[in-house]
């Protein structure tokens, strides 16, 4: 499982994206592709050719594990955070996490696990997006990806 980090708190501006700037564990694959201090993964949704025609057109699935904690930024007011995942730039239902803190600069943990689907042989592009009307900080921000198929022996992976 490849995971990319950033412990440091950085300021997310509403509509921006959360910077990585850490690699911990590459794909050693190719099949993702990242580079440090920036917030855009390329995730290659190329897939061994299963022999089963049912899975032609089904999109590649990644596990991704997604944790950080939130704060308002100071001089905020006091109102929900909201961050998600996107591809393309579009968020994924899916993924929203979502805290209330009780005052700027107080801290919550919030995560994610989920199944993200790639078009199958394209690459899309994947970032942690603020979706709040506010800029929020991030710390200890985390994402891990992983592809169940890869480590299957099955003829079918989906």
């Amino acid at each position: 499982m490849a995971e990319y980090s950033a412990n440091a708190v950085q300021t997310v501006q509403p509509n921006g994206f959360a910077v990585f700037t850490a690699t911990v564990v590459p794909c050693d694959r190719g099949l993702i592709g990242h580079s440090d201090e920036t917030p855009i993964f390329s995730l290659d949704g190329w897939r061994p050719n299963s022999g089963c025609c049912c899975n032609r057109n089904k999109p590649t699935l990644y596990d991704v594990k997604l944790g950080m904690n939130v704060a308002l930024a100071e001089g905020a007011t006091v109102a929900p955070i909201a961050v998600a995942i996107t591809v393309d730039g579009a968020a994924y239902p899916l993924s929203e996490m979502d805290s209330t803190p009780a005052a700027v600069g107080e801290f919550n943990h919030i995560g994610n696990d989920l199944a993200l689907p790639i078009l199958r042989n394209c690459c899309q592009s994947v970032t942690v997006q603020n979706l709040s009307t506010q800029p929020i900080d991030i710390k200890n921000l985390v994402i891990k990806f992983g592809r169940p198929d890869l480590n299957s022996n099955a003829n079918c992976y989906y």
